[in-house]
């Protein structure tokens, strides 16, 4: 409410105030006012030096000023008063204290005036600008000497479209809308007697629809084997496109593969294995709309998955002395992890069991040239 003078009274929800007198003076704009709050809570930002006193009672303290930026609540038996700028006057059954810019007091009824600096305003620096999720809570810096917080999320600049009004112990915003938009955020420290400090600001940017599909194929942490692998997802009513990409890295800063498909479901070819496996990630987001209307929604969470051969060559040599019957023989394996992942068959490869000449004790007969006599079959 803004009175003609130009003071500007924030009601705060869920609040019982009463106007008991507004009085104008003739030929003049100046205002003479006095407000009782019986419970709930009253912000106000007036001039410097206006004509006619602003007073401001509570069951438990009165606050007069003549022009300044301040606050009242109302409740539990006691009031609190926190001055922002120029100089209010709280006067309570418990004392009368003339509070400076950034003092607070706490009056009730049946003890003296509590009087404390109020605590600073919290750096909301670390607020992410963006949240590309449909819930968050993002934490900002703690206040030395605070022991809770109060936060505010409002869909405008003046705070008259509030979505949350919540006070708790932990320096956090709880982020839950239902449309895409910016949101304002404020933020104060409260102290143990329970005087709110210095407020922070701050912009969020809330990007989380159209929401990505649910990734289904390759599973989280999936091994899979060769350089071509196919990937899928669901499809959320209403999407019409597809981003898939594909990175070496969590970071996404360079892709193997970053494309737009139609359908739910997209595919790459890896790049020859360097070593003995390699971890890859990839995401998915949705697209919804066309032309000037379209959306990309935010990617889904990065799943990795780890590319493997899809089975290792035979090793060592086959014993002519030792193996089986002479003739031609195919090889090839798979491999199991220790968490019972199998591959699939590797390649085949073909070897060859030769007729060797032998002595009476069995041992091959070797050639002048050092090798073992090969016996040829008949013709």
């Amino acid at each position: 409410m803004r009175l003609r003078d130009g003071a500007l009274l924030a009601i705060q929800p869920a609040s019982t105030v009463r106007f008991e007198r507004l009085r104008q003076y003739l030929g003049t704009d100046s205002i003479e006012a006095g407000i009782g709050i019986e419970r709930g809570a009253v912000e106000t930002r007036s001039a410097p030096g206006r004509a006619r006193g602003l007073q401001i009672r509570t069951p438990a303290a009165t606050a007069a000023v003549c022009g300044t930026e301040f606050r009242v609540r109302s409740g539990t038996g006691e009031a609190a008063i926190e001055v922002l700028t120029g100089r209010v006057s709280a006067d309570s059954a418990g004392g009368r204290a003339e509070l400076p810019a950034g003092r607070g007091a706490i009056a009730a009824a049946d003890r003296p005036l509590r009087v404390e600096t109020l605590r600073p305003e919290p750096s909301l620096d670390g607020l992410p600008t963006r949240i590309e999720t449909l819930a968050a809570t993002p934490r900002f810096a703690p206040v030395e000497g605070a022991a809770a917080y109060r936060v505010r999320v409002a869909l405008d600049e003046g705070f008259t479209r509030l979505l949350a009004d919540a006070t708790g112990p932990r320096p956090e915003v709880a982020v839950v809308t239902r449309e895409d938009s910016r949101l304002f955020v404020r933020a104060r420290p409260v102290s143990a007697i329970g005087l709110q400090g210095l407020e922070a600001s701050a912009v969020v940017e809330v990007a989380a629809r159209p929401k990505p599909p649910l990734p289904t194929r390759p599973a989280e942490r999936a091994g899979v084997f060769g350089r071509d692998v196919a990937f899928a997802w669901t499809e959320p009513e209403g999407i019409g496109a597809y981003r898939n990409q594909v990175s070496a890295d969590e970071t996404f800063l360079t892709c193997l593969l970053d494309t737009e498909v139609p359908t739910a479901a997209a595919s790459v070819e890896l790049p020859a294995l360097a070593g003995a496996s390699a971890r890859w990630w990839w995401r998915v987001a949705s697209i919804s709309g066309s032309g000037a209307s379209v959306r990309r929604g935010p990617f889904s969470a990065p799943r990795p998955f780890e590319q493997r051969p899809p089975g290792a060559a035979p090793g060592g040599e086959v014993d002519d002395d030792r193996g089986p019957r002479p003739g031609t023989y195919w090889a090839r394996t798979l491999s199991i992890d220790p968490q019972g992942l199998v591959s699939p068959w590797g390649a085949g490869h073909r070897f060859e069991v030769k007729s060797l000449l032998r002595s009476g004790a069995g041992a091959p007969v070797g050639s002048s040239a050092g090798g073992p006599i090969e016996l040829q079959p008949p013709p």
